[in-house]
């Protein structure tokens, strides 16, 4: 595996025209009914939650503010 590199500040930030927006503010956009690009953490919970038996539970690893919790709310 490679050395990290140091990265130049013009290539950590993206810019956004608003005007290619088609709102105005995110109050107006609907909330989404699940967490994106978080495929394989669902088919975790679908399985671990399918599990019928005492004894078994759910263990959710991961960062801080990754959206662990939402993600088992919403699906169970």
């Amino acid at each position: 595996m490679s050395a990290p590199r140091k990265l130049p500040a013009s290539a950590l930030y993206q810019s956004c025209d608003p005007q290619q927006l088609d709102f105005e503010t995110t109050a107006e956009l609907e909330d989404l009914d699940h967490l994106i690009a978080q495929e394989r953490a669902t088919e975790a919970i679908h399985l671990g939650a399918s599990i019928e038996q005492e004894g078994y539970n759910l263990f959710v690893l991961g960062r801080e503010g990754t959206g662990r919790r939402s993600l088992v709310q919403q699906y169970l």
